[in-house]
């Protein structure tokens, strides 16, 4: 089990009209910007953010095209090296948590998806532009050790 838990972004082109399923879309993002994350307990109320050293490096901003009725994952977490011997860390744009083990209460991961109206297509595609309320995700929190 790594110290840091790794969460990743998907996103789907699905054609929800006859001429979409032969164009492709373009997709930027800078993960801290266009998504930003929560985690919430089992009553929906927002749990508090910790603070976190990060060394290393940051990834970089990136384009991407979907081709139709395709699919893309990109990691999201930032990538932390922590010495974290009773529990989880998860870190993503957005925020820090560390879940410890023998946790009680449920944790959701949530997320918002907003793409940016400024950045065009680098292959001159159209470019999808909206908000992606993202759906929440169960931690498996009986899963976490203690190490």
């Amino acid at each position: 089990m790594w110290p840091a838990a790794r969460v990743y972004l998907e996103l789907q082109h699905v054609p929800d009209v006859p001429l979409a399923n032969k164009l492709p879309i373009g997709v930027f993002t800078d993960r801290l910007t266009t998504l930003i994350c929560e985690m919430r307990d089992g009553d929906d109320k927002p749990i508090a953010k910790e603070v976190t050293l990060h060394t290393g490096v940051m990834r970089k901003p990136f384009s991407a095209t979907l081709p139709p009725d395709s699919t893309l994952r990109v990691r999201i977490d930032i990538g932390v090296r922590t010495e974290t011997p009773d529990g989880l860390l998860i870190s993503v744009p957005g925020g820090d948590w560390t879940i410890r083990s023998g946790a009680t209460k449920e944790c959701f991961l949530s997320a918002t998806f907003s793409h940016p109206t400024n950045n065009p297509s680098v292959l001159d595609y159209h470019v999808w532009q909206g908000t992606l309320q993202l759906p929440k995700l169960k931690i498996p929190i009986e899963k976490i050790r203690k190490r």
